[in-house]
């Protein structure tokens, strides 16, 4: 028996743009719009494509890098001053690397429980607004290195045909890039290298939520009792 490392994509809850009865109330869910004081999305996105063309892509380097140039200072506003808050919401205004959610503290909390190899998330904490007033409750901005699409294991990769409804397996990871970027594809099940695996938390290029082990998405579900604004998608295997 072999046994795999497993990770599940830590996406943004829709339930709370339906009422009770299942009507729609919202176009999507709850999105807090960030940007920082000193310096932008943008610009730290350029910078970091920069060290990568430098450098290569190298995890704990973009990492260091990514983190050096995120600022401590943000204006964080409600968009469209939406009445409804979550635990775990969208970010607006980001452009590439840099914010891939924002999190109240008991989300936090339950993440840090599980220990970390390597420095790979960090939390900047925020303060909200909506229409001028400041959101109840300890807020944190969560930061990842954001991993290239092109560092999938392409014939380990599952995705689905929409247009025919099979599934799909890439030759090699140019025609995978090639083929997501014309939107015929969705993706089914993602495999990165072993190096990965030992992360507890990734976030990979294209896909707006961050992946989690299985360590923490079983402290996600326990924390569903009185934490919300997730659920669980797609899956990550590791190339053993």
């Amino acid at each position: 028996m072999k046994q795999l490392t497993i990770h599940r994509e830590l996406k943004f809850s829709w339930s709370s743009c339906y009422s009770k009865k299942g009507s729609p109330i919202a176009n999507f869910p709850p999105m807090i719009m960030v940007e920082p004081r000193t310096i932008s999305w943008k610009e730290i996105d350029n910078l970091v494509k920069q060290h990568i063309a430098d450098n290569g892509f190298e995890y704990d380097s973009v990492r260091d890098y990514l983190y050096s140039l995120i600022p401590d200072e943000f204006e964080c506003t409600v968009y469209n001053n939406r009445k409804t808050i979550l635990d775990f919401m969208r970010v607006g205004g980001v452009y590439g690397q840099g914010a891939v959610a924002v999190v109240r503290e008991c989300i936090k909390n339950v993440i840090e429980k599980i220990p970390t190899a390597r420095q790979e998330y960090l939390f900047k904490p925020i303060t909200i607004y909506r229409k001028g007033e400041i959101i109840d409750g300890s807020f944190y901005l969560l930061i990842m290195p954001k991993i290239p699409r092109r560092e999938l294991v392409a014939t380990k990769c599952l995705y689905r045909d929409n247009e025919n409804n099979v599934g799909v397996v890439f030759d090699n990871i140019e025609e995978l890039c090639e083929s997501v970027r014309r939107g015929k594809y969705s993706a089914y099940l993602l495999t990165l290298p072993a190096e990965y695996r030992n992360l507890q938390m990734l976030w990979v290029e294209g896909y707006e939520a961050p992946f989690v082990s299985d360590k923490i998405a079983t402290e996600l579900h326990v924390a569903a009792v009185y934490a919300d604004g997730y659920e669980f998608g797609i899956r990550m295997l590791f190339d053993e």
